[in-house]
């Protein structure tokens, strides 16, 4: 099974990329309350290439946006189903604006609540308020307290950006991230939302840290499992996108390291989890790569996977585009969930989505209900008609309005029916084959019958089967 894309009937209003999303209620055109994806913040404008100096005096290059979003969507089905009728299956709602503008957070819904939390603002500053919006009101409030109400272990207060958030029972777990010096955390903070709606004070608990501390990773969750992969550390200088996935389990608040790492590091990685077909999964999609950090050096070398530039880079000359070795992940991976979940192994599907390849920071969700994958937005970083409209940014991302459908009813763990009729057509050479030989042998057989030997041609099936082609040896056969 590969993922196709199909278009959708609708845009977003406005191109958006680093969208948070979240699964909520919201009433269609019918006034049925329907599984619906809710779509906050982001970016709006071309994401511009800057340099940070850090306290330790290294460099970390990283594009930021100018022009960020208070946006608040809401996209839900209206009825139909994709393959009868995709022009009237989804419509895209612009609900009340956010109290204020942000991106690389989170949202999260509990109870038709959804909670907005961390990111940062226009001056990469990260946001301390918590904004919470009632999806039934159509409302906004600010909680009474921020992050920084959450004391760390080392007596410092929390903020985060760039971090990794899911839900487990009724609480809100915010995982990993960078802080306000941009060092990579790997921190978990549990909020019980209904509980600090409840009683309008924070109700939080600090558990158990990652083994890897890391930001801009992606997470899902089943059952009582989250898992969170992928990401930048703050220290190798963002350079190296990790390939180690982690596990939480929620009854011994334990994180473990996953046996199998991803087959390919990245950054920004939108994890997905489907319980479609005969087996669940778990999707790895799209995300960011830089390069391969040195150790003994220092040096940020160019990754020349999937890329052909070779050149070394140090963290110091890696400071402007079109330098930059920053580049998105084009390949999907795909882990089937085993009974003993530390045996299951991720593999690449494919190695680009077609209509979403050269693509970075978009959004993907899901709507169980319609067994459906949404890619929506996202940063363009080849040429396109889209990014002639960038202007006098020539070296800018410009992002993305489209949004695409997988539907996941079209997965087949089997083979695709060409392979079957290919591997068919090669069954029925290889018996054609096979009697001829048998007619062969027998008139060989009959002519000489004085012969103690022959050189008979001995048809290799297994290679039929398995390369498509034939292969012949000699073999001495007793007749």
């Amino acid at each position: 099974m590969k993922i196709h894309l199909d278009e959708s009937n609708i845009n977003l209003p406005v191109a958006h990329s680093h969208q948070s999303q979240a699964r909520t209620l919201a009433s269609n055109d019918d006034g049925n309350l329907v599984q619906s994806i809710s779509l906050q913040g982001g970016c709006i404008g071309p994401l511009r290439s800057s340099l940070t100096i850090l306290k330790d005096g290294t460099s970390a290059t990283e594009y930021t946006c100018k022009d960020l979003s208070d946006a608040n969507y809401i996209f839900a089905p209206q009825g139909g189903s994709l393959k009868e009728d995709v022009s009237n299956t989804y419509a895209m709602e612009v609900k009340a604006t956010m109290p204020r503008t942000r991106y690389r957070h989170s949202s999260s819904e509990i109870g038709g609540m959804l909670w907005v939390i961390g990111g940062v603002d226009a001056l990469h500053n990260i946001v301390d308020e918590i904004d919470v919006y009632d999806v039934i009101r159509d409302e906004w409030i600010t909680f009474d307290e921020g992050l920084s109400t959450i004391e760390l272990p080392d007596n410092s207060k929390y903020g985060v950006m760039e971090h990794c958030s899911f839900i487990l029972g009724a609480q809100i777990y915010l995982v990993g991230g960078f802080d306000h010096n941009i060092q990579s955390v790997g921190y978990t903070i549990a909020i019980d939302a209904i509980q600090s709606m409840n009683e309008h004070k924070l109700i939080y608990k600090v558990r158990s840290s990652m083994n890897v501390p890391r930001g801009a990773c992606g997470a899902t969750q089943f059952g009582n499992t989250a898992m969170v992969a992928g990401g930048f550390s703050s220290e190798d200088g963002y350079c190296e996108a990790i390939q180690s996935v982690e596990l939480y389990n929620l009854q011994h608040d334990h994180w473990s390291v996953m046996q199998t790492p991803l087959e390919i590091g990245r950054a920004r990685p939108n994890l997905i989890y489907s319980s479609e077909g005969t087996n669940p999964v778990v999707y790895a999609i799209g995300g960011e790569r830089r390069g391969m950090f040195d150790l003994a050096t220092g040096i940020c070398k160019g990754d020349t996977i999937g890329h052909e530039r070779k050149e070394m880079n140090s963290l110091e000359n890696n400071k402007m585009l079109p330098y930059r070795l920053t580049y998105p992940v084009n390949q999907v991976e795909i882990m089937a969930i085993e009974e003993d979940i530390n045996l299951s192994t991720w593999r690449v599907l494919q190695k680009k989505i077609k209509h979403y390849d050269n693509r970075m920071h978009y959004t993907v969700s899901t709507l169980p209900s319609h067994s459906s994958i949404f890619f929506i937005g996202g940063t363009i970083i080849h040429v396109t008609k889209d990014k002639l409209k960038s202007g006098n940014c020539l070296d800018c991302f410009v992002t993305s309005n489209h949004i695409m459908i997988h539907d996941t009813r079209e997965r087949d763990d089997g083979l695709h029916w060409v392979e079957i009729l290919s591997i068919a057509g090669a069954c029925l050479a290889a018996a054609v084959v096979i009697l001829i030989l048998v007619v062969r042998r027998r008139k060989l057989k009959k002519r000489n019958e004085d012969v103690v030997h022959e050189d008979v041609m001995v048809l290799n099936l297994h290679d039929i089967l398995s390369r498509g082609n034939v292969e012949w040896r000699d073999e001495s056969t007793e007749l």
